[in-house]
């Protein structure tokens, strides 16, 4: 008998979902396009005054005039578009969300050289005289096709390297357990490196520059919190994301990814990608889920 619920009932990423998402011909585009809205929305709340968000052909932010509470300057076309993503744990978890340390710190020259359409959401920084306001960061859920092996891998990569070295801060986001990571020098899951996390928040500042920045990894398992972190805007100015919120927002929202994709009953599909470690803890939920699944008869 099917074992549906209309709330994630892990901690963070539910495997369940984000397995089925990441097969052939399945429902991934419909849940980013979903994810990017929820996160446009958290993040037009969120923000400081004089910045605002707005999807694009990806997601980005800037800033607007507080004087006028109008935008600034268009941005050029050649400029990445930003992304901005936040979530927060689990409803099912009852934990308060907990601010993420990266696990992994590099120097942003070494994750540029490395080549790496979906919507996305901008944050603009809004400067009195500047209608439109200016882009600062930008934020992608990295779909399948943006990983190594996809249709757009290359042209993602092209996009990455052009973003950071006009300045903007990017914020990528990798729920793909399945895919090899967008970095080289990220242990892989699909390679069963000991090292290696199934999912990762990955910060790049290209402040001061390129050769001194910092690309910030935030790494996380598949019973873990999906990570609260401070998203770096303009100068000093940085706006704190649980990104586990949009997460469950975009899931609960809809019946397709809570029920019709999800069954608790059954092992997530491709269950083999996972590691047996990990395999082991998705089993230890599913019997909890089942156990009170019962008790609620």
């Amino acid at each position: 008998m099917p074992l549906h619920s209309d709330k994630n009932l892990y901690p963070g990423i539910n495997p369940h979902l984000n397995s089925e998402l990441q097969q052939p011909d399945n429902e991934w585009a419909s849940f980013h396009t979903d994810y990017i809205t929820f996160t446009r929305e958290l993040l037009d709340k969120l923000l400081p005054e004089d910045y605002y968000v707005a999807s694009e052909t990806s997601l980005q932010i800037g800033t607007c005039d507080r004087f006028t509470d109008q935008p600034l300057a268009k941005p050029s076309k050649t400029i990445p578009d930003i992304i901005v993503l936040s979530g927060s744990a689990s409803a099912s978890a009852h934990l308060a969300p907990i601010r993420g340390n990266p696990t992994l710190t590099l120097p942003l020259i070494d994750t540029i050289d490395e080549e790496e359409e979906l919507s996305a959401v901008v944050i603009y920084h809004a400067e009195r005289g500047n209608r439109r306001g200016r882009p600062v960061t930008r934020i992608e859920l990295l779909s399948p096709a943006n990983k190594l092996g996809g249709s757009h891998y290359a042209s993602y990569l092209t996009k990455r390297k052009e973003t950071l070295y006009s300045g903007l801060r990017l914020i990528e986001i990798d729920y793909l357990h399945e895919k090899y990571p967008l970095l080289a020098r990220i242990p892989s899951y699909p390679d069963r490196d000991t090292l290696a996390f199934p999912y990762a928040v990955i910060v790049s500042d290209p402040r001061p520059s390129i050769k001194d920045g910092i690309t910030s990894v935030f790494n996380f398992g598949v019973l873990d919190n999906i990570p609260v972190i401070d998203i770096p805007l303009e100068g000093a100015d940085f706006v704190t994301l649980d990104f586990g919120i949009v997460y469950n927002r975009t899931m609960e929202s809809s019946k397709m990814f809570r029920r019709i994709l999800v069954d608790y009953e059954q092992e997530p599909v491709n269950f083999a990608a996972y590691h047996e470690a990990d395999q082991l803890k998705i089993r230890e939920q599913m019997t909890k889920i089942a156990a009170e699944y019962k008790l609620n008869l």
